[in-house]
């Protein structure tokens, strides 16, 4: 899944973020290796192929969740517009938010793209800017006479490459909506090329229309469209106006759900408080002394035991684990370095030691 071109679902979230209702029943079905069970055939529909021009297209716009290891982390938007009036360019505009925490730090990225097109989605020229935790850079590029040139401005440089293509080429924004404009029916495969602004190198595309499917994951019926993308493999579910209603990839662990513009910017505020690792899980482990004055703990030392051997120890922000290992010992030490607001509390050290079981 390129966060370029999202994806989507329309679907139910809880208010901090995480998923709720049909969500976090598609996870627990992926995890148990049961999904295939909630996807059933459906008779194809009487229109086929069905397929529109982008001076018909169905919808203008579309807003996107994204959701990671059963969290919140993200939307996307795509939205396509007339460059001008009774012309035959069009604008792809694409946008995509990632808020999130990642072993106890905030990570942001944020990707803007705009694509200009000709009518059969064939790339004309593009503008992508990339804001990753404040490490910015920018491309520019067109597509004339064979050659795709690139400008790239990077931390105040500036590069230039040209990639020669003996085909045409596409943005990787128009995946989702290539195979609506040259026909949806089960049978189809299309092959493309696809310029990647985020692994900045022309990949090929590979979709096939495998299966006209309903399920209980998302409202009506859709085609099933099997995507490769430079080797990362993704499922998409697009129904008969082309919305995506549906993408999985990384084996389920990143979904992309179609949401209402209200409901994926509510997400921005969410954003700035929702404080959930994405990968991690705490859980408090009692020691086996009582810590008389708690509060006033400003340093303590660890000892963990029942590791294996070669077991990885690492350091934490607030941690100056030195990762001494003594057999199955691991000894850490953690400190805090904000001052006591509260009237001078004498600074207590303690000493604990577990055994994992």
């Amino acid at each position: 899944m390129n966060m370029e071109r999202g994806g989507g679902m329309i679907a139910t979230s809880s208010a901090r973020g995480g998923m709720s209702g049909p969500w976090l029943l598609l996870v627990l079905l992926l995890l148990t290796g049961c999904a295939g069970a909630y996807f059933r055939e459906a008779p194809p529909p009487s229109q086929h192929p069905i397929h529109y021009a982008l001076s018909a297209w169905p919808y203008q716009a579309y807003w996107t969740g994204i959701i990671f290891n059963g969290e919140k982390i993200g939307l996307t938007h795509l939205a396509l517009t007339p460059d001008s009036p009774g012309g035959d360019r069009y604008e792809l505009r694409s946008e995509a938010l990632l808020a999130f925490h990642f072993l106890g730090f905030s990570k942001t990225v944020t990707l803007k793209a705009q694509d200009w097109v000709a009518g059969d989605l064939t790339l004309v020229r593009f503008v992508y800017e990339y804001d990753l935790d404040g490490q910015k850079m920018k491309l520019t590029g067109r597509v004339e006479q064979g050659r795709l040139t690139i400008e790239r401005e990077n931390a105040g440089r500036l590069s230039r490459e040209t990639i020669p293509v003996a085909e045409a080429v596409y943005p990787i924004s128009a995946v989702p909506l290539y195979p609506t404009l040259q026909g949806l029916e089960v049978g189809k495969r299309y092959d493309y090329l696809a310029y990647d602004g985020q692994r900045q190198q022309v990949v090929r595309v590979s979709q096939t229309i495998d299966a006209y499917q309903e399920s209980d994951l998302y409202e009506g019926r859709a085609f099933r469209v099997a995507t490769s993308a430079g080797g990362q493999d993704s499922t998409l579910w697009l129904n008969e106006r082309g919305e995506p209603v549906l993408e999985m990839a990384w084996r389920g662990v990143l979904i992309s759900t179609l949401e209402t513009e209200t409901r994926a910017k509510a997400y921005l505020a969410r954003a700035s408080l929702n404080k959930r690792e994405v990968l991690l899980e705490y859980s408090r482990i009692r020691t086996n002394t009582t810590l008389p004055r708690p509060r006033a703990v400003t340093s303590m030392a660890v000892a963990v035991e029942g590791f294996q051997a070669r077991s990885p120890c690492r350091p934490t922000p607030c941690s100056s684990a030195d990762g001494r290992m003594n057999g199955a010992t691991v000894g850490s030490s953690v400190s805090s370095s904000l001052p006591i607001s509260r009237v001078s509390v004498r600074r207590s050290r303690h000493r604990s030691r577990r055994r994992l079981t």
